[in-house]
C-alpha cells in the first residue's frame, strides 16, 4: 500500500512533463484530461466552429484539414487509449529576416530559421517524454504531434490555459503574443488536469485585421486561406 504521503503517478507525470518541457528550450507548457473536455459544451463548440470553417471552404486547397476531420474532432483516434494531451509552445523570432526594403530583397516569414520546424519540435517531444519516462518510472505510452498530424493544437493549448485564441484565429500568450509554434504529446496516462481557458483579452481591438496585407481575415476570430 502507498504511503500517506506518496505522489500520485498522475500528478507526478504532470510536473515531470512540466519539467521535461522547459529543459527541452519550450517556453510554457499545459496539460488537460481529455475526458474533461471531449462531449462538453466547450468542444462542442470548438468542432463546430471547425465544421463552419470547412463548409465555408475556408480551408483553401488543403483537403488534408478535412480528410483529418474525425482524428480533430476526436483525439483518441489519432492515439487509441489516450486519456490526456499535454500542450507546448516554442517562440520564433519577432522579426522578418531578409531586406527591410522590398525593393532591394525579399522577406521571409518570421519562423524561417533553424530546422524545419515540424521536425525539431517533434524530436523535442520524444525527449520530453523520455525524461518524463525516467523521472516517473511510468512506462506510458505516448504520440507527438507537431503540425501535420490531426489534432487541433490550438484548442488543446488554450483550454490547457496557454493563451486565447484572438480576433486574428491564432493562440496569443499574455507575454509572447503569437509568434510561436505549438506540439503536443498524446498520452495514455490522466493528468488529473481540467480546463483551465484565460479571458479573451482581445476587447476591441481590431490591429490584426487592419494589418492583414492580404485582408485574408475577413472578420472576426474567421480566417479565409
Amino acid at each position: 500500500m502507498p504511503g500517506t504521503n506518496s505522489i500520485p503517478p498522475s500528478a507526478d507525470l504532470y510536473g515531470a512533463l512540466t519539467r521535461a518541457s522547459l529543459a527541452e528550450g519550450f517556453a510554457a507548457s499545459g496539460g488537460v484530461d481529455l475526458d474533461r473536455v471531449l462531449g462538453t459544451e466547450t468542444w462542442s463548440a470548438h468542432v463546430a466552429r471547425y465544421d463552419d470553417w470547412l463548409a465555408r471552404g475556408r480551408q483553401g486547397e488543403m483537403a488534408y484539414l478535412t480528410r483529418g476531420r474525425d482524428r480533430r474532432a476526436d483525439p483518441r483516434l489519432v492515439l487509441p487509449g489516450a486519456q490526456s494531451i499535454f500542450s507546448v509552445m516554442l517562440p520564433y523570432r519577432k522579426t522578418p529576416a531578409g531586406s527591410t526594403d522590398p525593393a532591394r530583397g525579399p522577406r521571409y516569414a518570421r519562423y524561417l530559421h533553424g530546422r524545419d520546424y515540424p521536425l525539431d519540435i517533434a524530436d523535442r517531444l520524444e525527449r520530453v517524454a523520455a525524461r518524463a519516462r525516467e523521472a516517473t518510472g511510468i512506462a506510458f505510452a505516448f504520440k507527438a504531434c507537431v503540425d501535420t498530424s490531426a489534432v487541433l493544437e490550438r484548442s488543446w493549448a488554450a483550454l490547457a490555459g496557454l493563451g486565447w485564441i484572438g480576433k486574428n484565429t491564432l493562440l496569443i500568450h499574455p507575454q509572447l503574443g503569437s509568434y510561436f509554434f505549438l506540439g503536443s504529446l498524446l498520452l495514455d496516462q490522466r493528468l488529473d488536469r481540467g480546463p483551465a481557458p484565460l479571458p479573451d483579452y482581445c476587447g476591441s481591438c481590431t490591429r490584426c485585421l487592419k494589418a492583414c496585407p492580404t485582408q485574408a481575415m475577413p472578420a472576426p476570430h474567421e480566417l479565409d486561406s
